[in-house]
């Protein structure tokens, strides 16, 4: 994903209560006739989708152009299958944090915006500085899969991903609310991602009886 070409004005998939991290996998369910539109021309072009977090009150303006959430995730169509009635089955992976500059006028069916992109970019001072809570994250995780879905994560595995790619799959395992997510993706620094997840994780712990982390999150700062 690091060298994709993510395009100044891309469409975007308003969703309710859905927040998309660089890295992550977001599976979707397509049907209606707009954002099926959007998923043809998408494959026919960059493959690239905006997804962005529709307002509290959308519902009475839904069909229309309902308020979004500015900060938003730019995906690519990972994988996609066309159904015969004419819906999709994609698979978005987070590529880029994106801010909506304004909102363009189109001739199709789904909404366009023209974006700055604002990746993050991490010193190797921050890196550095959240390397404790790393390492605590990435020996915990598997523990606490095993607890929540009895599923398991071989820690060598989770050592060997970037920070996205962690943090990607820390949200999933700890099943942040999309306001945590939101709160993740808006971070200005990796730190701050960090001591979200890290704040998440001691609320784990305490559900299932963990002693609380040692690691101070005001010594990442």
């Amino acid at each position: 994903m690091a060298s994709l070409q993510i395009p100044e004005v891309i469409p975007i998939f308003p969703l309710p209560g859905t927040v998309l991290l660089p890295s992550e996998v977001l599976p979707l369910h397509v049907f209606e006739p707009r954002y099926r539109q959007m998923v043809r021309d998408s494959l026919d072009g960059s493959r690239v989708i905006g997804i962005t977090q529709l307002n509290k009150g959308y519902e009475s303006s839904y069909y229309e152009q309902p308020g979004v959430n500015p900060v938003g995730c730019a995906g690519v169509i990972a994988q996609h299958q066309s159904l015969p009635d004419g819906r999709y089955l994609i698979v978005l992976v987070g590529a880029q944090r994106f801010r909506i500059n304004r909102e363009v006028e189109a001739s199709t069916l789904y909404r366009q915006v023209r974006v700055d992109h604002c990746p993050m970019q991490a010193s190797p001072q921050e890196r550095q500085g959240v390397m404790e809570l790393r390492q605590g994250l990435v020996h915990e995780l598997p523990i606490l899969l095993a607890q929540l879905r009895g599923e398991s994560v071989n820690e060598n595995d989770l050592h060997k991903l970037d920070d996205n790619q962690l943090v990607a799959i820390a949200s999933q395992i700890l099943q942040l609310d999309p306001g945590e997510k939101q709160q993740m993706l808006e971070a200005e620094t990796i730190i701050d991602r960090y001591v979200t997840l890290h704040e998440a994780l001691n609320t784990a712990r305490m559900a299932f009886g963990y002693a609380r982390s040692q690691v101070d999150p005001s010594t990442l700062n």
